[in-house]
């Protein structure tokens, strides 16, 4: 493992793997306005950390911010593939599969045992409930019901629901 970055606030688990590339406790753009005509803008201050629980996988080159107003969490067990972006304050379940160039925006949340396909961004402040499986390549702007598997980018610019799952724990 090379040219890693873990910020000094960051609290590691045991059996971790950050992989090599990867950053982890780094800040975001949060911007907020300023002056007269708030026309400016300026960083805000980043005050949470990064918590990685036990057995969780950091993939290369991928990027963990660290909290904005709490903290980034990653759950126990939780493997996050190559060139992912987590960002701050996203708390991420037990036992979830993020696979390649996933962008999870501010905010959101994670429930455990949650498959999230390739190349898949979910907004900020979004909710995905336990076992839900997403599809590659999807959109997610509204937040996903547990044992959901959903898929898409369709028109109308969210993914759509296509069959419940079984409670059964596919991610293993």
């Amino acid at each position: 493992m090379s040219n890693v970055y873990v910020a000094s606030d960051t609290v590691i688990g045991k059996n971790v793997t950050i992989e090599s590339g990867a950053r982890i406790g780094v800040r975001g753009l949060a911007l907020e306005r300023y002056g007269e005509n708030s026309e400016k803008f300026r960083m805000k201050k980043y005050l949470g950390k990064v918590v990685l629980h036990d057995k969780v996988h950091i993939g290369a080159n991928t990027c963990v911010e660290r909290g904005l107003t709490g903290d980034t969490i990653i759950g126990e067990g939780s493997k996050i593939d190559l060139l992912c972006c987590i960002g701050h304050d996203v708390v991420i379940g037990k036992n979830c599969r993020i696979t390649p160039l996933c962008n999870i925006l501010g905010y959101a949340q994670i429930g455990n045992n949650v498959f999230i396909g390739g190349s898949t961004a979910v907004r900020n402040r979004i909710r995905i409930g336990d076992n839900a499986w997403i599809g590659m390549g999807s959109l997610i702007v509204k937040d996903v019901e547990p044992l959901t598997f959903i898929f898409g980018h369709p028109p109308n610019m969210t993914a759509r629901k296509i069959e419940p799952r079984s409670s059964s724990n596919d991610n293993e």
